[in-house]
C-alpha cells in the first residue's frame, strides 16, 4: 500500500514538474516564422523597428491614415497590440480598416513572434 501511494505521489511531482517547466509553451503561442514584406500585406505600410529597453530590437509595420482633410502626418493613430497566437500580419484586415478610417496604424510582434529576438514572457 505504502509503494503505490509513493508511486502515485512520484508519478504526480513529475506531471507537475513538467508543466511548470513547460508552461511558457503552454501559454504563449507564437508564429516565430518572419512576415512577409510589409508592402505586400498593405499597400503603402512601412517596416519599422524599434529598441528595447534591454537591447532588443523588435520589428512591426507603420500603416499611415488614408488620405484625408486632415493635415499630413496629423491626426489620431492606434496602437495594434499583437494577440496571443499568430503574428503581425493577422491583424492586416484591421490595420487596413482603421487606416480607411482616417487613423495611423503602428502595428508589432511581441519577443519571439514573427522573427522578433526574445522570449515571451508577461
Amino acid at each position: 500500500m505504502a509503494q503505490a501511494v509513493l508511486a502515485a505521489v512520484v508519478v504526480l511531482l513529475a506531471a507537475v514538474g513538467l508543466l511548470w517547466s513547460q508552461q511558457r509553451r503552454l501559454i504563449y503561442l507564437p508564429a516565430p516564422r518572419a512576415v512577409p514584406p510589409a508592402a505586400t500585406v498593405l499597400p503603402g505600410a512601412e517596416e519599422v523597428s524599434f529598441p528595447t529597453e534591454d537591447g532588443l530590437r523588435l520589428d512591426g509595420w507603420f500603416v499611415p491614415a488614408a488620405a484625408t482633410s486632415r493635415e499630413k502626418g496629423r491626426g489620431p493613430a492606434v496602437l495594434v497590440c499583437n494577440g496571443n497566437g499568430g503574428n503581425r500580419s493577422l491583424r492586416a484586415p484591421l490595420a487596413a480598416a482603421l487606416a480607411r478610417a482616417g487613423l495611423a496604424v503602428l502595428l508589432f510582434d511581441y519577443r519571439g513572434y514573427a522573427a522578433n529576438p526574445g522570449r515571451p514572457t508577461e
